[in-house]
């Protein structure tokens, strides 16, 4: 199976709406979310598993969508060039760039006004490790966010007219599972020194962050990267 089939469940669909009562709205998602996990994806049908598996069930069950979050992303063993392959690199650039891509263009269909839409909002996850671009660990996990900030750049500026934002938030040093794909899991306990901060963050901060990101709080926001590292 296609990492993408694993993956894909990290992304949320944000401010589904519909005709149910609000009790009833819970339970909807979590079909939603049951419906995904059905599909196997390969790379020869991952573009139809995006758009049957999740947004084409969404537009079916609900009135609309307002806002997407694309938090899909994974991480290899830490390494430097040589020592990767092109599978990993492939595996790496279609879920964390490539998935993330396909997701806004359903979300886009979806949202936006001149498409019949209400127009909402889309925050593209990326990584402090942007700036140092990783070397000897993750500099292919660099690059794709790397890539995906320049998409949510762009993005931001062609979905203007078509009343949706997008951003993107920019995590440090998180105490997050993901340390542990890259063979290391105290990781973020090791380098809170290296932190301005002197500690490591803590998810619930991100999520806040891309919380006023997607809000109506931040209307007038896009095309921005918001810095969530304590400093670095």
């Amino acid at each position: 199976q296609d990492s993408l089939n694993f993956r894909i469940n990290s992304v949320a669909l944000l401010g589904v709406t519909g005709s149910d009562p609000p009790d009833i709205k819970p339970k909807r998602c979590l079909d939603a979310k049951n419906e995904i996990k059905k599909v196997k994806a390969s790379p020869a049908s991952s573009g139809r598993f995006f758009k049957v598996s999740i947004f084409d069930f969404l537009e079916s069950n609900f009135d609309g969508l307002h806002g997407l979050v694309n938090n899909a992303g994974i991480l290899s063993t830490y390494s430097n060039l040589a020592g990767m392959s092109f599978d990993r690199l492939h595996q790496i650039f279609a879920v964390n760039v490539i998935g993330a891509m396909m997701c806004a263009k359903e979300a886009t269909r979806l949202m936006s006004t001149k498409n019949g839409g209400q127009g909402g909002s889309i925050v593209n996850l990326s990584t402090a490790f942007v700036k140092s671009g990783a070397p000897d660990m993750a500099i292919d996990y660099a690059s794709s966010k790397g890539a995906v900030e320049v998409f949510t750049l762009g993005l931001s500026k062609e979905l203007a007219s078509h009343g949706i934002r997008v951003n993107a938030v920019r995590p440090g040093m998180i105490d997050t599972e993901i340390h542990a794909d890259g063979g290391d899991p105290n990781r973020a306990d090791k380098a809170k020194n290296f932190v301005p901060m002197k500690r490591v963050g803590e998810a619930i901060e991100v999520a806040q962050a891309i919380s006023w990101l997607i809000s109506d709080k931040a209307t007038y926001c896009s095309g921005s990267i918001l810095e969530v590292s304590g400093g670095v």
